[in-house]
C-alpha cells in the first residue's frame, strides 16, 4: 500500500508544479489552460514515477517524488516552447538560390571578393 502513496504523491506534486508554471506565465490564463497544465504535468510526473518506481522506491521515495515534480515543472516549459514554435512558425529557414551577380564555384573572384 505504501507504493500507491508514493505514486499518488508523485502525481500530486508534479500536477501542482505544472499548475504553478502555467500560472506564472505572463498574460491571460484561462481555466482551460490551467486544467490542461495540471493534467499534462500530473500524467508526465506519474509516468516518470512509474518508470523509476522499482529502482528508487525501496531506497529513496522522496527523490522519486522530487524528480516527478521537476518533470511536471519542466514538462510544461517544454510543451509551451514547442507550442510557440509550432503556432508562430518561428525557426530557422535556409534558402539556397542564385541571383543576379552570383558567382559560381568555378568562376574566379576579383581582388575585392566580387
Amino acid at each position: 500500500m505504501e507504493g500507491w502513496y508514493t505514486l499518488l504523491a508523485a502525481l500530486g506534486v508534479s500536477a501542482m508544479c505544472g499548475t504553478a508554471a502555467q500560472l506564472r506565465k505572463e498574460g491571460d490564463v484561462s481555466i482551460r489552460d490551467v486544467f490542461a497544465a495540471t493534467l499534462y504535468s500530473g500524467c508526465l510526473g506519474l509516468v516518470i514515477a512509474l518508470l523509476w518506481f522499482n529502482y528508487f522506491h525501496p531506497t529513496n521515495r522522496f527523490f522519486l517524488i522530487g524528480i516527478a515534480g521537476l518533470s511536471g515543472l519542466g514538462g510544461m516549459s517544454v510543451a509551451d516552447f514547442a507550442i510557440k514554435l509550432i503556432s508562430k512558425g518561428t525557426g530557422i529557414a535556409i534558402h539556397i538560390s542564385s541571383g543576379p551577380g552570383h558567382k559560381g564555384a568555378s568562376e574566379k573572384l576579383d581582388d575585392h571578393g566580387h
